[in-house]
C-alpha cells in the first residue's frame, strides 16, 4: 500500500482558519479572554470585563463562559495578591508576562502558573492549576506557610475587630490619635458626644482642640506619652473645653489614661485616650463639701451660743444657790412625787450634821419624823396650792445618837411648776426656827396673829407669846395667791409664790 503524505506548507504559511478556536476550545490549560474597563478620562485601566473563558478555565474558577460581573467584583482580593497589577501591566506592556501565583483568596486555593499576552484590544491570559498536578515539597511547604500566615492574619483581624467594638461600645470617651502630630483615626461615639458638634477624624488633636493647646496643658501630657511611652493617669482632671463651639468654655472633670501604642517592631506610633467625665460628681462632692462646712459653722455657731446660755444659766442657778444659802430662813428644794432632795440649806445641813439629804427622798433622809409632818408635801404636791403651818414641833435625831430634839418652826410649802406653768409640780419648803421659849411679858399677844402686821408697840423685838396653848397646835393652811405675812421676834416678814423652803 502506498502512502502519500499531505504536502507541506511553507514555514510563513499562516494556520487554517478556525485552527485558533479549535486550540482554545480544546487545550486542557484554562484560557481567559479580558479586556480592560477604563476611567472616564479613557486611559487608567480600572477593571477588566470577562470576554470568554475555555472549558479548562470554566472548570477551575467555576465560572460560565462569559461572566457578566467584572473581574475585580468577582475576584476582589486579586489587588491585594498581585494578579490584577499582573494582568493590567501585562495588557500596557504588550510582551508576554509570566508569574507563579499561589490565590487562597474569593474561594479559591491554589497554586497558579499564569502567562498573559495582549492581543489587539483583548488580553490573553492562559494558566494551570497546581491542584491538577502533583505537589513539589517546596509547593507544600510554601502552601503550609501561607495558610499559617493567612490564620494568624485572620486571627489578628479577629482581635482587632474585638478590640474595635470594644472601643466603640464602652460607656466613656475613647480616641486614637497616631503619629508625633497626634492625628485622630478613631473616635468612639462617647467622644462624639461629649463634642457633639465637631468633626476629628483626620485632624490632628491641636488643630481638633485648640482651647487646649496652652502651654503646660493636657496636649503637652500627650505629647510626653508619644515620646517617652510612659502611661498617664489622670484623676478628676480639671478641663475648660468649648463643647457646643460657642466660644464659651465650660468646666469639665475627667478621670484621664493616656496609653502608648506600638507597632509590630515595637516602636510608638500613636496614643489611646481614655477618660470618664466625672464633672456631675465632682460638683455633688463640692457641693456637699460646702454643705457640711456651712452645717459645721452653724454647728460651731449654735455650740458657743448653747455653751454661752449653759454659762449664763449656770451663773444664774449658782446666784439663786448662793441666794437660797444667804437666806435667813431655812430654804430646800424638793423635787416629784417622793419629794426627792434636790437643794439643801447650808443651815439645815448644820442642823443635822453628818447626814446625807442630799438626792434622798425627805422620808428616807428624815425617817424620825411621823408621816403627819410629810402629808404636807403630798397635798401640795397634788392640788399645788401653797400651805403656812405655825410654830410646828420637829423632833430630830441631830447627831445620830437615837436622841430626839425638839424645836418649832413657821414652815411655809410652797409648790414650784415647769415652764409652762403646769403638769408635775416640784415643792419648795420654807422654815423659820421660832424658839420654844415664852416671850418676856409686856408683849402685845397681837403678834400671834400671823397674817397680820404688828400689834402696838411690837417694834420691839421680843418673842410671840403663845398664851398657854401648845404650839403644836397654832397652825393653818394658806390657799389663796395673797402674800402671807409672818413674824419671827416681833419682825415682819413676806412669802409669796417664789421658791421658799422647808
Amino acid at each position: 500500500m502506498t502512502v502519500v503524505a499531505a504536502p507541506a506548507l511553507p514555514g510563513d504559511a499562516l494556520p487554517p482558519d478556525g485552527m485558533a478556536d479549535v486550540l482554545f476550545t480544546t487545550s486542557p490549560a484554562g484560557i481567559m479572554l479580558l479586556r480592560p474597563v477604563y476611567a472616564a478620562d479613557g486611559i487608567t485601566i480600572v477593571d477588566l470585563a470577562w470576554v470568554r473563558l475555555n472549558a479548562a478555565a470554566q472548570r477551575m474558577l467555576r465560572l460560565p463562559e462569559q461572566p457578566t460581573a467584572s473581574f475585580l467584583t468577582l475576584f476582589p482580593a486579586a489587588p491585594q495578591v498581585g494578579v490584577y497589577q499582573f494582568y493590567r501591566d501585562a495588557f500596557l506592556s504588550g510582551h508576554v508576562e509570566r508569574r507563579q501565583n499561589l490565590y487562597q483568596q474569593d474561594q479559591l486555593d491554589g497554586y497558579y502558573d499564569l502567562v498573559a499576552q495582549r492581543s489587539g484590544e483583548v488580553l490573553v491570559v492562559h494558566f494551570t492549576d497546581g491542584n491538577d498536578q502533583p505537589r513539589t515539597a517546596v509547593e507544600e511547604a510554601l502552601r503550609a506557610s501561607q495558610a499559617r500566615e493567612k490564620a494568624a492574619r485572620a486571627e489578628a483581624e479577629a482581635q482587632h475587630q474585638r478590640f474595635y467594638d470594644l472601643l466603640m461600645q464602652l460607656p466613656a470617651q475613647v480616641a486614637v490619635h497616631e503619629g508625633p502630630d497626634q492625628v485622630f483615626t478613631l473616635v468612639n461615639p462617647g467622644y462624639r458626644r461629649l463634642f457633639p458638634t465637631r468633626a476629628f477624624e483626620g485632624l490632628p488633636v491641636r488643630e481638633a482642640l485648640p482651647e487646649l493647646a496652652g502651654p503646660g496643658g493636657i496636649l503637652d501630657v500627650l505629647d510626653g506619652v508619644y515620646r517617652t511611652g510612659e502611661p498617664f493617669h489622670g484623676t478628676e482632671v480639671e478641663l475648660w473645653v468649648n463643647f457646643t463651639a460657642t466660644g464659651q468654655p465650660e468646666q469639665v472633670y475627667l478621670n484621664a489614661v493616656f496609653l502608648p501604642l506600638r507597632d509590630a517592631q515595637g516602636r510608638i506610633d500613636g496614643v489611646l485616650d481614655f477618660s470618664v467625665d466625672v464633672t456631675a460628681q465632682v460638683h455633688a462632692r463640692q457641693q456637699a463639701q460646702q454643705l457640711n462646712q456651712e452645717l459645721e459653722t452653724h454647728v460651731q455657731q449654735r455650740t458657743r451660743e448653747a455653751e454661752a446660755a449653759r454659762a449664763e444659766a449656770e451663773e444664774q442657778r449658782n446666784r439663786l444657790v448662793r441666794l437660797f444659802s444667804q437666806a435667813p430662813a431655812h430654804i430646800n428644794l424638793f423635787q416629784g412625787p417622793d419629794h426627792v432632795w434636790t437643794l439643801v440649806h447650808p443651815r439645815t445641813q448644820e442642823l443635822l450634821p453628818g447626814r446625807q439629804l442630799h438626792g434622798l427622798p425627805r422620808r428616807q433622809a428624815v425617817p424620825e419624823l411621823p408621816e403627819e409632818q410629810h402629808e404636807p408635801f403630798d397635798r401640795v404636791y397634788r392640788t399645788g396650792q401653797p400651805e403656812h403651818v405655825v410654830e410646828s414641833s420637829r423632833r430630830l435625831d441631830r447627831f445620830h445618837t437615837g436622841e430626839l430634839h425638839e424645836a418649832f418652826y413657821d414652815v411655809t410649802f410652797q409648790p414650784k411648776f415647769d415652764a409652762a406653768g403646769h403638769g408635775r409640780r416640784d415643792e419648795l419648803c420654807r422654815r423659820r426656827h421660832r424658839p420654844s421659849a415664852r416671850p418676856p411679858a409686856g408683849r402685845s399677844p397681837a403678834g400671834r396673829h400671823a397674817g397680820g402686821g404688828p400689834a402696838a408697840g411690837a417694834g420691839a423685838r421680843g418673842h410671840v407669846p403663845h398664851s398657854g396653848r401648845n404650839p403644836r397646835r397654832r397652825s393653818r393652811v394658806a390657799r389663796s395667791g395673797a402674800p402671807l405675812r409672818i413674824r419671827e421676834y416681833g419682825l415682819p416678814a413676806t412669802l409669796s409664790r417664789a421658791p421658799a423652803h422647808w
